[in-house]
């Protein structure tokens, strides 16, 4: 188990290019339900990378 934790700031610099990915528009910030999409994405692929749930239910949560 890592024994360091990350700032709020290193939190927000670890996950800004996935935001910027997701981001439709560049000049646009996302509101709260394209928040809310890109949660259940990221929730769908900690839990397949830990083992919670299987690829079938991985596409099935992710609607791919």
């Amino acid at each position: 188990m890592k024994t360091e934790k990350l700032s709020s700031e290193e939190w927000i610099g670890q996950l800004y290019p996935i935001i910027e990915e997701f981001r439709e528009d560049e000049d646009t910030p996302l509101d709260g339900d394209e928040v809310d999409n890109l949660i259940e994405i990221l929730r769908a692929k900690i839990n397949l990378h830990e083992g919670n749930i299987t690829e079938q239910e991985y596409i099935k949560l992710i609607g791919e």
